[in-house]
């Protein structure tokens, strides 16, 4: 194992304490393949144990302790979670086929109108698009 492959792995131990479980856990999570190991350096029987299995391991159990680790785990560091498009979330907040929910609550548009919307793509024939920024 070179130097560089070697941070991107840890050691049975090491991971264990990484993930806050006990090593028969590990090795559990290794046999069903849930992380990857590779032999250790030299002739021992040593095991080392995928960095970037580990982390997702470990986010998978964080996101599943509250919701304020789902949110921050999901968010990515401030990227939108989903973008599509119908929506986005942007500075200004979510966005609607191109208009500003703000804008379209500040427009008084109704409730089936900024559905039409958002099944069409189009608000409905006669309604008042909202101001740009409003």
């Amino acid at each position: 194992m070179n130097q560089r492959s070697r941070t991107a792995y840890l050691s049975a131990a090491e991971a264990a304490s990484f993930l806050g479980v006990k090593l028969a856990t590990l090795y559990a999570y290794a046999s069903r393949g849930l992380v990857q190991s590779v032999p250790g350096p030299g002739p021992s029987r040593e095991r080392h144990y995928s960095r970037a299995d580990l982390a997702r391991l470990k986010a998978r159990h964080d996101a599943r302790a509250g919701h304020a680790a789902v949110a921050a785990g999901a968010l990515d560091w401030g990227e939108p979670v989903l973008e599509s498009s119908i929506t986005r979330i942007g500075v200004e907040g979510p966005v609607y086929r191109g208009h500003a929910a703000v804008a379209l609550a500040s427009a008084s548009l109704r409730f089936e109108q900024v559905a039409e919307l958002l099944w069409t793509g189009t608000l409905p024939e006669g309604t008042e698009p909202p101001a740009p920024g409003s």
